[in-house]
């Protein structure tokens, strides 16, 4: 079935795109954007050589400060704030990741592939500072050991909300695979840095 042309992207141009094409503008708004933007760089590197400097986005031609530590201007830093704040709440309200199109589960926003990611950075910045023992894994095999133990706490059967050390980092546990368990915020909040066998007993009791 032969699709329909598409309409040019850039407002107030009724232009059509061949639906085979990937871009969504028509070959003049493409042409007219790629001069603007050639003008643009011409115009901040003439200005650098005068020793101004320009606000880096292509639009904005704010000076900067010599001493300011960033390239952009207080608006459209502000700006671009804004922009990723609304398009995250979108995203979220869709019920999906943050990165990926998968359903997020958890508190952070992220599907189970970005939140093992999450939290194995996580776990490895914390090893790094206590000077632990770091015998270095993938997001996949951690995938797969949080799988093995079913994917639920091993402590009550709740929910998998984070990563515990069963032998805890403060005691000289290692960071390995053999040492991490899935476990519920409650029991990894609640065993904290005690002896795992100790810990246990106290709950028996």
């Amino acid at each position: 079935m032969k699709q329909s042309m598409r309409e040019c992207s850039r407002k107030g141009c009724k232009n059509t795109v061949s639906p085979e094409k990937s871009f969504k503008m028509c070959a003049a708004c493409l042409a007219a954007g790629l001069r603007w933007r050639q003008k643009s760089k011409d115009k901040k590197l003439e200005a650098r050589k005068q020793g101004v400097r320009l606000c880096a986005r292509a639009w904005c031609y704010t000076k900067l400060p010599k001493d300011s530590l960033t390239s952009t201007c207080a608006n459209c830093l502000r700006s671009g704030a804004e922009r990723y704040r609304r398009a995250k709440q979108a995203k979220v309200a869709t019920g999906c990741c943050l990165y990926c199109p998968q359903r997020a589960v958890g508190t952070r926003n992220f599907c189970l592939t970005h939140s093992l990611k999450d939290r194995r950075g996580q776990l490895r910045i914390r090893a790094r500072k206590r000077n632990s023992q770091i015998v270095p894994f993938t997001t996949d095999e951690l995938a797969a050991r949080m799988e093995a133990q079913g994917n639920q706490c091993v402590y009550c059967g709740g929910p998998f909300e984070q990563i515990d050390h069963f032998k805890p980092l403060a005691l000289g546990g290692a960071h390995c695979l053999a040492n991490l368990r899935p476990s519920c915020a409650n029991c990894n909040n609640h065993k904290g840095p005690m002896p795992p066998l100790k810990w246990l007993k106290s709950l028996a009791s």
